[in-house]
């Protein structure tokens, strides 16, 4: 049954986002073809080529905000508005829509990444560059260049965490500010809890860092440490939320 909630609630939502994919690659093989030396283009269609231009640096930036703001409206829907009384009927305990919640909207932030990314290789591509043949070549640069394979792992992996653990603080405050203590200003709360929770937590990672740069610790073991305190708090903002969920959520 969970697998088959998670493939619900990513068809649910997968229209979204295939929409504004899509605009993003079609407006960067444009750009990249205009751009070929042989193609001269008249000036209606470069002015065209230009507006499409505009449009696509708008969108990259446009993307990650929309994605964003799917997700967490999505969340408030299925859970405390109309569709609400669908998804608390379903036959899975509260932990498993709280987790599978988290999972579709990791996937979508990192699935947005990599599509940005991708249009910016086609767009390469289009305008005749060796995409492939110069990728390879950063990857060996990097690996051969950067001596701590190790850390960047951890690195890589720790940034995963803070993704995760910032979404799930987020969820945190949606069920907080839709429970019975909470009547009115739901949506103002619900901003000033959130940016509250963030300046205390990079508060707090300051404070650790501070502390551990003295200690003498090599940089895998802080990235772990670090990668520690990612884990209790992700464990502790779901089980707020799913806590919220069973004993004092109010449906719109």
């Amino acid at each position: 049954m969970f697998w088959k909630l998670c493939k619900f609630e990513l068809r649910s939502s997968y229209r979204m986002y295939m929409m504004f994919y899509t605009i993003l690659l079609i407006c960067s093989v444009i750009i990249g073809m205009s751009s070929l030396p042989e193609i001269k283009l008249p000036s209606l269609l470069k002015f065209l080529i230009d507006l499409t231009i505009i449009v696509y640096t708008a969108g990259i930036f446009a993307i990650f905000i929309l994605t964003i703001v799917f997700i967490f409206r999505n969340y408030n829907q299925t859970l405390y508005q109309r569709q609400a009384y669908l998804t608390h009927t379903l036959p899975v305990p509260v932990w498993q829509l709280q987790l599978v919640k988290v999972l579709s909207a990791l996937v979508w932030m990192v699935l947005t990444f990599f599509v940005t990314m991708l249009s910016v290789w086609l767009m390469m591509l289009c305008s005749g560059s060796d995409v492939f043949g110069e990728l390879s070549i950063a990857i060996r640069f990097i690996w051969d260049e950067v001596p701590f394979h190790f850390e960047m792992l951890l690195s890589l992996f720790w940034t995963l965490l803070e993704l995760i653990e910032t979404i799930s603080l987020i969820y945190f405050v949606i069920n907080l500010v839709h429970t019975t203590y909470i009547q009115q200003y739901r949506t103002a709360i619900g901003i000033i809890t959130v940016l509250v929770l963030l300046f205390t937590e990079s508060a707090f990672n300051n404070l650790i860092g501070d502390s551990l740069s003295y200690s003498g610790l090599s940089l895998s073991a802080v990235i772990m440490i670090f990668i520690a305190v990612d884990i209790v708090m992700i464990l502790f903002w779901n089980y707020a939320s799913v806590y919220s969920i069973t004993h004092k959520m109010e449906v719109e």
